[in-house]
């Protein structure tokens, strides 16, 4: 629970950074996006506690062994939303959205509870010890 709440202001806190320095389209695109992430959150957290999905170094979540049908749509609308999370923020920082991706990474590998995976720069899945 605590980790999720962190998780949200951290994602909450980007967006109202952004937000405030935005135009109005921004503004609106970054308090959709936080819903979308903040509705989006238990059931994420519940395939990586059951080592079904990771985080991955470019930023995203994948599948670490074969991909669930049932849950497709819920990988692939959080990955397309953390893309564009990522692209705002690059244009706002002047710096791309690869590199956002990875900062983000980080803080996400850092967060990550034991035995959670995570695919490094290598392209391999480890368990978080």
């Amino acid at each position: 629970m605590k980790l999720k709440l962190i998780s949200i202001v951290l994602f909450s806190f980007l967006a109202s950074a952004l937000t405030a320095q935005a135009d109005g389209s921004t503004e609106e695109k970054m308090k959709a996006l936080q819903k979308r992430f903040a509705d989006r959150y238990a059931q994420l957290v519940d395939l990586k506690s059951a080592g079904k999905i990771g985080e991955t170094f470019s930023g995203f979540v994948d599948w670490v062994k074969d991909d669930d049908s049932a849950s497709a749509k819920l990988i692939k609308d959080e990955n397309t939303d953390r893309q564009t999370l990522y692209q705002i923020i690059a244009e706002k920082e002047k710096t791309t959205a690869k590199l956002v991706g990875e900062r983000n990474a980080r803080r996400n590998f850092d967060k990550a509870k034991p035995g959670e995976y995570l695919k490094g720069k290598d392209g391999n899945w480890t368990q978080k010890p």
